[in-house]
Parts: structure tokens; C-alpha cells; sequence
């Protein structure tokens, strides 16, 4: 549990640099989730230890965002995870499905994260093939349902995709201190930190652009969604969810200022402690090899 001072009013934040970018995101009851990205070099070994792992992230941001650092000493060393991020080309000559069975997710269609959208896309996809077999009549109709589900999502699937390396690539690769034309030529502040070089001066002209960008990506992204929320709904909604959050948040944050009185810090911070999703995956894959 973390308590920072705009916890409630702020729930998505992203500090950006070149090379490298750290977001943070408000997950209910007091907790704030956060991801480092950083481009590591083919070759280069990422600490196992968890303590060094931790220490590794502050080096990869020093001197960024006071924030960073106090949300990073706030992180048990043991709740710390790293993983390489993959994707692959979209699936346009084979399909995700072979008779009976079909993929979906990222067992399909892997996706940078960049968007959020791997598991957004795992959704609609199940969405998809529910539409496709519940009004079916015969099994035997059930391998050309999953080819017309194949044909149903490839496109918009491999768009996401697209978009997904295309975000990846512009904050890992492009993104870089912006070109100000006032400073001239020179490098004020170092080389590489806002002298003249084609992705500052790309980065310094994208904020002209990202923000009708953005509007039309997300407005692609959420596009699929069967429900259509009206204004009141949605309004009723939010309002529900932040009274529970605040209420939530308030309680958790006490227990741990109790813990800390009583000098039962740790001992809190197992108990609070949960399996990620992809620990939970790790030790479910490796029961399934012992077998």
C-alpha cells in the first residue's frame, strides 16, 4: 500500500524518457501497480536477486521523478518481477483455428503491451466465438463457426497488433528529449538532450498531433464494446466504484500505519502480499510438466 497525495484524483501516470518510460496505476484498496519499461541491450543480464532487481530499477531512474524512487522504496523487494516482452507478426495465412479447436489471446496474436490491450483483445475474442457457436444445432458445425470466427477477428486483431509496435517503438525507440527551436542548434542541457537529431525534432512536433491521434485510436480500441454505456450509467457507476475505493483505501492505509507503530511492517506486507498472474501461470505450467 502506497499513500501518495493524488492518489484519488490521478490513476494512470506515465513518466517518459529516451529509451526507457515508468507507469503507474491506482489498483483499488490503497495499491498502486507500477512497470518500469527499459530497452535492455541483447546480452545484458537483469539481476535475479530481488533485492538487486529492485536496486536496478532505481539505477535505470535516477535523478527521474521523486515519485519513482518513494514508490520504489515503498515495493517489497519480493513482489518485484521482470519478464522480456514479445510479439509476432499477425496471422493473415494461417488460421487460429484447426477443426474443433481454436486459439485466442495471445496464443494468436501477442501484442506489445503499450495500449493495454492483450488481454482487451483475449476479450473480444471470446466474445467473438460465443456469438459464433450458441446458436449452433450439431457439433459438426462447430469447426466452420471457429474458421468464420478466425475471419471475424484476424483484421481488427492485427490492427491492435500494428498499433500495439507502433506505440512500443515510438516511446522505446523515438522518444527523446524534444528540439526547441528558441534553443537553436546547440545542446543546452548535453548531447543527446535536446540538441538537433530527427527523433527530437519529431518528438517535439508529435504533441501537435497525439492529441487527435489518441482520440481516434481509443475510439478504434473501444469500439468493439457490446454495450453501450448511457451518460447516467456510466456517471451512477463511477460514483459507486470511488466511494468504495476511497472507504478501501482508507482502511488499508490505517493497518498499515498500525503496522508501522508496531514495527510489524513485513510481517503486513506478506500478508498483503498476492501471486501475480504470471507467477500463478509459472507454477501452474510447471505442475503440468511434472505430470
Amino acid at each position: 500500500c502506497s499513500q501518495s497525495q493524488d492518489y484519488f484524483d490521478v490513476g494512470y501516470k506515465v513518466y517518459m524518457g529516451p529509451k526507457r518510460y515508468f507507469v503507474t496505476s491506482d489498483v483499488g484498496r490503497g495499491r498502486i501497480q507500477w512497470y518500469a519499461f527499459v530497452a535492455v541491450a541483447e546480452g545484458e543480464e537483469v539481476p535475479q536477486d530481488p533485492l538487486e532487481k529492485r536496486e536496478y530499477v532505481k539505477a535505470a531512474f535516477q535523478g527521474w521523478s521523486s515519485q519513482i524512487s518513494d514508490l520504489l522504496d515503498a515495493t517489497p523487494a519480493n513482489t518485484v518481477e521482470d519478464r522480456s516482452l514479445y510479439d509476432r507478426p499477425p496471422s493473415v495465412l494461417k488460421s487460429w483455428a484447426d477443426g474443433p479447436v481454436a486459439l485466442l489471446g495471445d496464443a494468436c496474436h501477442a501484442m506489445m503491451p503499450n495500449l493495454g490491450q492483450g488481454g482487451g483483445q483475449a476479450m473480444e475474442d471470446a466474445h467473438c466465438i460465443l456469438q459464433k457457436l450458441k446458436d449452433l444445432t450439431d457439433r459438426r458445425q462447430v469447426p466452420d463457426a471457429l474458421q468464420d470466427y478466425y475471419r471475424s477477428r484476424i483484421f481488427r486483431a492485427s490492427a491492435v497488433q500494428g498499433l500495439s509496435r507502433v506505440a512500443s517503438d515510438i516511446l522505446l525507440g523515438t522518444f527523446t528529449f524534444p528540439w526547441k527551436a528558441e534553443e537553436g542548434l546547440s545542446a543546452p542541457y548535453g548531447k543527446g538532450r535536446g540538441d538537433v537529431s530527427y527523433e527530437s525534432v519529431v518528438v517535439n512536433y508529435l504533441r501537435h498531433i497525439l492529441p487527435g491521434a489518441f482520440t481516434a485510436q481509443f475510439t478504434f480500441l473501444y469500439s468493439f464494446h457490446p454495450y453501450k454505456w448511457s451518460k447516467e450509467e456510466v456517471k451512477v457507476l463511477v460514483a459507486d466504484v470511488m466511494d468504495r475505493h476511497k472507504k478501501e483505501a482508507a482502511e488499508s492505509w490505517q493497518r498499515r500505519q498500525d503496522a508501522v507503530e508496531k514495527g510489524e511492517v513485513e510481517k503486513f506486507e506478506e500478508e498483503c502480499r498476492q501471486e501475480s498472474f504470471f507467477a500463478l501461470v509459472a507454477q501452474v505450467a510447471g505442475g503440468i510438466e511434472q505430470k
